[in-house]
């Protein structure tokens, strides 16, 4: 899966705009008046004189590429929706006038963009990789020197790694933006090693982010601050075994117990938790349970496998009643498609690349690493309208000779507001 050159690259990529696309635009815009597709340039010279020559030369025909930047905004916008991402950055990078197309128009078109598969391998120090499984491609994220650290998660558009000796390290793949978390306390940091889950938010007051840990196998919540000391720990009396889930929804945080027992409201500033016993039974073959954001809705995900060897599973979707703060069965999703891996569940609007009502996820183990399932029929797969053969990442093992984790990525979240709580 490789973008027809050597890998496209995250990082210091908008100083060398892709020449391919260059000759993509013009062949867009000559075809645009009926005129035939002629590439006017050479190869880049290799010398001083010839670059002298080829700008002599240029001048004598009134051949100028200042051209280029008095091309109309929506012709450049609707090129612009045309390229992948990496050719959007470096589409940023020609000129002033694209820059600022391409800055107006940024969350627009990160939110058309379909959601990667991230994955680090082992050997690799300062960089990951980003798999587009919808359209064959692959794209490098350059990182600082990551020696040492964990991938832990990723949440609203940042990798979360940990160093065992300073703590979390936050960084955004698009921005770069870094965020700094302290080391959790030493009789806490046990929940790394088992089923370890974060997210992060923004608080609208203080105008600063906060981070919340929190693990399957333990009843408390921890929060920290970027650049603090220390977590503040919230303990769960009501639930007894482990946390499932939190989000994020309508400014307040949501956590949801381990096999649904309980979904709780609680407020960080007072430390009150609101405890509310669910009204469905989870079935005993249920393997994961996660809260969804959902057209303005809080909803739940469960999942069941149905045999021995997980070769099918049933996927139950649930919506909150805010007024009865009961769960009720949703049949379908409408326009919208749900991407999982074992750490989250986001709902992505499809419809215009791909099928609606589908679940793409990803699994833990390498006969089952990449599964598109309807909501409506457990027994069906569904390839979102694409071919089986394109929905393939590599298998990659640590040193331990285990999987190493999956995330999906979605590129909309990395310039988007942080979720956020008052």
């Amino acid at each position: 899966m490789e973008t027809g050159r050597k890998d496209a690259t995250f990082g210091g990529m908008e100083r060398a705009f892709s020449t391919k696309a260059m000759m993509q635009y013009d062949a867009f815009l000559r075809s645009a008046r009926g005129e035939p597709i002629i590439l006017p340039w050479k190869e880049t010279p290799q010398t001083t004189n010839e670059k002298k020559k080829r700008k002599r030369l240029s001048r004598k025909n009134n051949r100028t590429w200042g051209l280029w930047a008095t091309l109309p905004d929506n012709l450049l916008l609707s090129v612009m929706l045309l390229l992948n991402i990496v050719d959007y950055f470096a589409f940023s990078g020609v000129c002033r006038s694209w820059r600022s197309v391409a800055t107006k128009w940024r969350d627009y078109y990160m939110e058309r963009q379909k959601p990667l598969v991230v994955v680090k391998s082992k050997h690799a120090k300062k960089s990951c990789f980003l798999y587009n499984v919808f359209q064959g491609e692959k794209y490098k994220a350059l990182l600082p020197n990551l020696r040492g650290n964990v991938f832990v998660g990723i949440s609203c558009g940042y990798v979360v790694t940990l160093d065992r000796n300073s703590g979390f390290w936050l960084i955004n793949l698009m921005t770069r933006h870094q965020l700094r978390f302290p080391l959790l306390p030493e009789d806490k940091m046990y929940i790394v090693d088992t089923d370890f889950y974060s997210l992060l938010v923004k608080s609208t007051r203080r105008s600063r982010f906060f981070m919340f840990a929190f693990s399957s196998f333990s009843n408390y919540v921890l929060l920290s601050q970027d650049g603090g000391k220390r977590w503040k720990v919230f303990t769960l009396p009501h639930i007894t075994m482990g946390i499932a889930d939190l989000k994020v929804f309508e400014k307040k945080i949501y956590v949801l117990s381990f096999r649904a027992q309980y979904i709780c409201v609680m407020d960080p500033s007072s430390g009150e938790v609101k405890p509310f016993k669910t009204n469905i039974r989870i079935e005993r073959h249920c393997v994961s349970t996660q809260l969804v954001i959902l057209h303005n809705q809080l909803c739940m995900r469960t999942v069941s496998w149905l045999n021995s060897n997980r070769d099918y599973e049933k996927n139950l979707l649930y919506r909150l009643d805010m007024t009865k703060m009961v769960w009720v069965q949703k049949e379908e999703m409408g326009k919208y498609s749900l991407f999982a891996d074992h750490w989250n569940a986001t709902a992505v609007d499809a419809s215009d690349w791909g099928s609606s009502n589908c679940i793409c996820s990803i699994g833990s183990s390498w006969n089952s690493l990449l599964r598109f399932r309807s909501l409506a029929n457990i027994w069906s797969l569904s390839l979102l309208g694409h071919d089986k053969s394109l929905a393939k990442v590599p298998i990659v093992w640590n040193a331990c000779d285990q999987l190493i984790p999956y995330f999906w990525y979605f590129p909309g979240q990395s310039y988007n507001t942080v979720d956020c709580v008052d």
